[in-house]
């Protein structure tokens, strides 16, 4: 089921991109999920079609993003530090401070180019939001598509 959606959004990526038939469509924002890490799978592929951003990839600077192509995109990187519910909030300043500290590290930083990978830390409220939008998000889609538990 899962490799039919990734074959199904990726052949939508290609049509809605070349048909000029179809300008105007989708009348909605069209969500494209890539299940798999970047730079592996057919991950590759889809970036060679489009950037999923807002703004060009420095390792892909000929390629345009789904907001140049006039669609709303936000890759939803949930790399994150998650912690039991309860922790008492000197730690979790703690913790905020060091995560915080640690991405702005000029070896981190060297890394995740290497990588190709863009840091966009947020801090615990912000990565709250951003995870709470994309569960609700998911959740929107699955009753539209009324996929059901097996």
């Amino acid at each position: 089921m899962r490799l039919l959606m990734t074959t199904a959004a990726t052949a939508l990526c290609i049509f809605s991109l070349t048909a000029p038939a179809q300008e105007t469509y989708p009348a909605k924002p069209v969500t494209v999920i890539v299940p798999f890490q970047a730079g592996q799978g057919v991950d590759i592929m889809a970036r060679a079609l489009t950037v999923f951003a807002d703004t060009r990839h420095a390792a892909y600077p000929d390629v345009p993003t789904m907001a140049e192509l006039g669609f709303p995109a936000g890759v939803p990187g949930l790399n994150g530090m998650f912690v039991p519910r309860g922790t008492p909030e000197p730690v979790l300043a703690v913790l905020e401070k060091v995560c915080a500290d640690a991405t702005a590290s000029e070896g981190f930083r060297t890394s995740a180019a290497r990588l190709h990978q863009r840091v966009a830390y947020l801090g615990r409220r912000d990565f709250d939001r951003r995870l709470r939008n994309d569960f609700d998000d998911k959740a929107k889609l699955i009753r539209a598509l009324n996929l059901q538990p097996e």
